[in-house]
């Protein structure tokens, strides 16, 4: 994974903004399973996560965006979805996932997650 990050604190220091732009010709995800903690063992576990919720409370002080584009996804969770590109804003602990790009079975699937 390459791209550029780009962290603010405003004048009032109350937030963080967070800007971010990431591409990749190849993601696992299981490289990404330290995002929701380290003793996470699956998606089940990771949701029940003391970690993962301390992690998600410190998001809420956190806007931003982030663009991510993923040529070649290897989801062993999901080995049906095979790319992914999407734009995703963080505002007062609410997560929008716009212009979602998602490489399934042999087609596409779009849209948008509030």
């Amino acid at each position: 994974m390459a791209g550029e990050l780009r962290v603010e604190r405003p004048g009032d220091a109350s937030r963080q903004v967070v800007h971010a732009a990431l591409h990749s010709d190849l993601l696992d995800s299981a490289d990404l399973r330290w995002l929701a903690g380290s003793r996470a063992t699956s998606p089940a576990n990771a949701a029940a996560s003391p970690e993962l919720r301390g992690r998600l409370e410190a998001a809420r002080t956190i806007d931003g965006e982030a663009t991510l584009e993923v040529r070649e996804l290897r989801a062993g969770e999901a080995p049906w979805l095979h790319s992914a590109k999407l734009k995703a804003t963080l505002a007062d602990g609410r997560l929008t996932l716009q212009d979602l790009d998602l490489g399934v079975l042999q087609g596409r699937a779009t849209g948008r997650i509030d």
